[in-house]
């Protein structure tokens, strides 16, 4: 895995839709992934992780279903 050595861990927030959700939850994307919010467009989940390139193109792979931001 790719990063820094003065990375810390960052919460990232999550929208996943609601059709998408159902896979998200039985295979989370993390350990510490825990469902916060639902909104209309979908379920808000956070993860306590270091951001890193393999992450983000595991996200991105995702494509519309996923979007996310860094809190």
């Amino acid at each position: 895995v790719t990063r820094k050595h003065d990375q810390a861990p960052q919460k990232l927030k999550l929208i996943v839709t609601h059709e998408f959700w159902p896979y998200i939850k039985t295979k989370p994307l993390h350990e510490s992934q825990k469902q916060v919010d639902q909104l209309e467009e979908g379920v808000v989940i956070q993860i306590e992780v270091i951001e890193n390139k393999e992450l983000e193109a595991l996200l991105n792979s995702f494509g519309n279903k996923v979007r996310y931001s860094t809190t």
